[in-house]
């Protein structure tokens, strides 16, 4: 039975930023809804006619088959939203799912390469919605970085709408901002090219390779992007005192499947 969503109030700043900012980052951490503030984005603007549709959810392989299609399924509120994924493992599978009418489509980010070449030019998708942004922070220009993410810059200008979603915007040091940036500004903030950003914001060690900021590296990075991202923080908002637990139901492989029937079986 689904339920009427009710958002908090950190959603609420969530879906009325990313209305106001067509191409932005939104850093928030886990749990605090951020899939369902998108959502209703996608809501608003359908109902307002707007002629960015469809829409391309790019995410990790369990989040495009699974969270954004039960997440439009669990609120009455995006049920008249079609949610397709494009999850196939055949590339027949894949052209069967853009056959089918939707208004959101989901993909994981090993099938980039083969939607890009799919469509080419002709990318349809006005609205890219990069769930898990860290999986663009290798991007280079000219081709150098990782081939998903080089794949999604090739259409990355065809867009309209482009919005950055994470909990952890540099893991591996703020050196990771750069790829996930140039997809919301073309390097317009950090810099038109990787190079272009160490060197004005870094010291890299010319023997190890090894990257360390400038003492005013962090502060003037963050200002510099102040305009166009915004970071929650789950202890801000909500009551974190206690552990609070989830039951999350999960399609398993079926590979994953017979290991967990062995070692029952073992035990």
């Amino acid at each position: 039975m689904s339920d009427v969503w009710t958002p908090r109030d950190h959603q609420k700043i969530i879906t009325d930023y990313v209305w106001d900012h067509k191409r932005c980052n939104i850093w928030a951490h886990p749990g605090m809804g951020k899939t369902s503030a998108i959502m209703k984005l996608f809501d608003l603007l359908l109902l307002c006619g707007s002629a960015y549709f469809p829409a391309l959810v790019v995410a990790p392989l369990p989040v495009a088959r699974d969270v954004w299609l039960e997440e439009g399924q669990k609120w009455i509120d995006f049920q008249g939203m079609r949610v397709v994924p494009i999850i196939g493992k055949t590339p027949a599978q894949r052209h069967a799912a853009l056959l089918l009418r939707g208004d959101i489509y989901t993909i994981n980010y090993e099938n980039l390469v083969w939607l890009q070449d799919h469509f080419g030019d002709k990318w349809p998708f006005k609205i890219i919605i990069a769930d898990e942004s860290t999986r663009l922070r290798g991007y280079r220009l000219k081709g150098q970085g990782g081939k998903r993410a080089t794949a999604l810059g090739k259409v990355a200008h065809l867009t309209g709408r482009w919005i950055n979603l994470t909990g952890t915007p540099s893991p591996h040091g703020l050196e990771s901002l750069w790829g996930q940036q140039w997809f919301v500004d073309f390097g317009n903030r950090l810099g038109e090219s990787y190079t272009d950003f160490l060197k004005r914001w870094f010291i890299v060690d010319p023997y190890t390779r090894r990257v360390e900021p400038r003492p005013n590296a962090r502060g003037e990075i963050y200002a510099a992007l102040a305009d166009c991202a915004i970071s929650l923080r789950v202890e801000d908002w909500l009551p974190v005192e206690k552990p609070a637990f989830f039951e999350k139901r999960v399609n398993l492989p079926d590979e994953a499947r017979k290991l967990i029937a062995q070692s029952a079986s073992a035990a």
